[in-house]
């Protein structure tokens, strides 16, 4: 059986990061990735005291910057790979805004003819569904080309830290992976080769544990959300893949606060955009147990949220199971 999997919610007000370090097997060092956290990587006193002596940093940040700021072709070609992916979100952005403008338009009509709406709404979404994939297929495309040429300009010294991260990780009891900036999280995390070096370890017998931002990165898709801004609600956005390693889901920390769940529409698009992933509302309190063939609540209250097609707020309180039936990529 494979180690054991946690996907926490928000470790303030209510901190379960202890409790599940201490229900995990094995000795040996807990490997703290904290990368999202940016130029304060480092300040892990806090979450050291969760964690206990065992506790060793895994400073991903720190080793890009120092990298960057030794190697400039590598740099010059990273800035130009990034800015190519940002502008093609931008173009994404645009094109995304009148889709989902139109399948809203198309739903406030939904009382005056069911039916027809109804069928109008499935093909809406299909687009909305036809544009994300592109979106992903082109960043990729982008990507795997400015990804060749930066092999070409690797630094025996990019080998030497992702031969040191692999090692670190395949020899830990247990990886937890913080939240923070969620984009600069998972782009560190793949720069170093950690999309392979995770599975390897947990596949070993590693345990893993991610919360916030955190689990967002380690989803197959990361998608930002927030209802609650100066401006209004915002469009939710497809900021691109995650690494693959959390079955089925789309976490969404915080959703209670930035989300309008009271809005049956507003959930039901962004559970329907996504399905067949299920997206997941994080609380503090929180917490996911990988069982194989789907989740298993064991968080406190209602601090799971699992949004519906419907518009619902399925229940998903501790021993329920939420049943995916994915397989890891």
């Amino acid at each position: 059986m494979s180690a054991p999997l946690y996907v926490l919610g928000p470790q303030r007000p209510l901190p379960n990061l202890p409790q599940a370090l201490q229900s995990l097997p094995g000795h040996g060092p807990i490997v703290m990735i904290t990368a999202g956290w940016r130029h304060d990587e480092a300040d892990t006193e806090a979450l050291q005291r969760d964690i206990g002596p065992s506790a060793v940093a895994l400073p991903l940040y720190a080793w890009f910057e120092e990298l960057m700021e030794h190697h400039h072709a590598l740099h010059a070609v990273y800035r130009a790979r990034q800015a190519q992916v940002q502008t093609l979100k931008e173009l994404h952005r645009v094109r995304m805004e009148l889709e989902l403008a139109a399948w809203r338009q198309l739903l406030e009509q939904h009382k005056h003819a069911p039916q027809l709406v109804d069928e109008e709404l499935a093909d809406a979404m299909r687009g909305i569904r036809a544009l994300d994939e592109r979106f992903l297929r082109r960043s990729e495309t982008i990507q795997a080309e400015y990804n060749e040429r930066l092999r070409h300009l690797e630094p025996p010294a990019l080998t030497h830290r992702r031969e040191e991260a692999r090692a670190l990780l395949c020899g830990a009891r247990a990886i937890c992976v913080a939240g923070g900036h969620v984009g600069v999280l998972r782009n560190r995390m793949l720069f170093f080769g950690l999309d392979r070096a995770l599975a390897e370890a947990w596949r070993g017998g590693t345990s893993v544990v991610a919360w916030s931002a955190g689990a967002m990165a380690l989803c197959d898709r990361v998608v930002l959300f927030n209802d609650d801004t100066p401006e209004g609600p915002q469009d939710d956005e497809l900021l691109d893949t995650g690494l693959g390693f959390l079955p089925g889901l789309v976490v969404l920390p915080h959703a209670k606060k930035r989300l309008h769940l009271d809005n049956t529409a507003r959930v039901r698009l962004i559970a329907e955009r996504f399905a067949p992933l299920r997206c997941v509302g994080l609380e503090s309190g929180a917490w996911l147990s990988w069982t194989g063939d789907g989740w298993l609540s064991r968080g406190v209250g209602s601090g799971t949220l699992s949004l519906c097609p419907t518009g619902e707020i399925a229940p998903t309180g501790d021993g329920l199971m939420l049943g995916l039936g994915q397989d890891r990529a």
